[in-house]
């Protein structure tokens, strides 16, 4: 699924071979990068019997909500320091990545109550907040980024 998803987005920027083959490298690299953490969970396709993952999330607890932080600062700092070279400021998309951090906190992510639903109430709402939970902070997060530049390059 991770092939076909990738290749779905990827289509999306046809217009440009080279930003299309990109885009689907991102998308698939997220499968490779979620590979150690995830707790054997990740299916090779829809119903699998066979899943993957080298389960590190739950060797590691608290400790790898924190290393994720630091990846996630490092990014935040690099994005900053390459968008500053252009006048852009990374302020509010920043606040907004602190903020997802912190609300995916091991004490205060909403799956802690989802995980208490009765099935198969859990399973959905769980499926329904992990799309809302890709698809809203980046759509948002291009919002802020786009209205930083257009305000830079208003004001230069």
């Amino acid at each position: 699924m991770a092939v076909l998803w990738s290749l779905v987005w990827g289509a999306l920027f046809l217009k440009d071979k080279l930003v299309a083959l990109v885009a689907a490298l991102a998308v698939f690299s997220h499968f490779i990068a979620d590979w150690p953490v995830h707790n054997n969970d990740l299916a090779i396709y829809p119903h699998s019997e066979l899943h993957l993952g080298w389960g590190l999330w739950g060797r590691l607890g608290t400790v790898s909500w924190i290393l994720e932080g630091f990846f996630a600062l490092t990014l935040v700092a690099y994005s900053w320091r390459a968008q500053a070279k252009r006048g852009v400021s990374m302020l509010w998309p920043s606040v907004l990545i602190a903020a997802l951090f912190v609300s995916l906190s091991p004490w205060l992510s909403p799956m802690k109550a989802v995980a208490t639903l009765a099935e198969p109430a859990a399973h959905l709402v769980h499926g329904i907040l992990v799309t809302i939970g890709f698809i809203v902070p980046g759509l948002l997060l291009t919002w802020l980024v786009r209205r930083s530049e257009r305000r830079s390059s208003v004001g230069s």
